[in-house]
């Protein structure tokens, strides 16, 4: 995983791929859906960098594991350059929403910070007109 910066695995629940996107930090070929490549701008990659240079998304908290589960998995892998995190949780898609739930107040910023990075990574591949929905099946 040489220049990959980030990566997103949607399993189902006995961790098979369903899906896949990788970014890579690259003037060329710098988004890998599945297997497929496109090119997007480099300032678009330098947004996405800017995006994982968060030291919260690095501390290696837990994520919280929401009140739903709907059998899915998110692997998602996280670099700054210097530090990386491997996180592997359920149903990301429900903390898109505000919650009446009581939750640990470092886990929940640590899990809001993940998926604040990938709704930031969707955002980019929405203005490059790219097909492909991490958190969601719009």
């Amino acid at each position: 995983m040489n220049n990959v910066i980030f990566k997103h695995e949607l399993c189902d629940a006995w961790s098979m791929p369903i899906n896949s996107i990788m970014v890579l930090d690259s003037e060329e070929d710098n988004i890998i859906i599945d297997e497929e490549k496109h090119t997007i701008p480099y300032e678009d990659i330098e947004t996405i960098k800017e995006s994982l240079d968060n030291p919260i998304l690095y501390n290696k908290n837990e994520i919280l594991s929401p009140p739903i589960l709907d059998g899915t998995a998110h692997k998602v892998y996280l670099t700054d350059g210097t530090s990386t995190s491997k996180i592997t949780a359920h149903n990301l898609w429900y903390w898109l929403e505000d919650s009446e739930e009581e939750y640990e107040e470092d886990k929940l910023e640590y899990t809001l910070a993940v998926v604040k990075t990938i709704c930031d990574v969707q955002e980019i591949l929405d203005k490059n007109d790219i097909e492909f929905y991490i958190l969601d099946d719009e």
